[in-house]
């Protein structure tokens, strides 16, 4: 189980690293890329539809994110469980991993990306 484990985790920190490598910002770009995609989700609601904030006066920032958030989310997990397969099919066709860990590195890859957020 811990050998599970510790496959698990270090293929999700090679999936960052190989994400991010190549970007002048490096990991760094896992935190503003999601944090641009709120502002223009927020300017497009607020400034372009005028949206204001609810009935009992919470604003409209904090209903986005608290929505956004957790979408944004699974929705990177599950592209990047399905493109783990693919990109790690070595591993698979080797017998180096199961199936089943693949892809739950790149569910843990997704959620460690989106972390910062969630802490926030």
């Amino acid at each position: 189980m811990r050998r599970v484990i510790t496959q698990i985790f270090y293929l999700a920190l090679a999936d960052l690293q190989q994400r991010y490598i190549n970007t002048k910002l490096g990991l760094l770009w896992a935190i503003i890329q999601p944090a641009l995609t709120f502002s223009v989700f927020w300017f497009v609601s607020v400034v372009g539809l005028r949206m204001k904030a609810g009935e009992d006066g919470v604003p409209f920032f904090a209903v986005l994110f608290c929505g956004l958030l957790p979408w944004m989310t699974l929705s990177t997990a599950i592209t990047s469980a399905s493109g783990c397969l693919r990109g790690q099919r070595h591993l698979l066709v080797d017998r180096a991993a199961r199936a089943s860990v693949v892809v739950s590195s790149g569910v843990l890859s997704a959620a460690i990306m989106h972390l910062p957020l969630f802490i926030i």
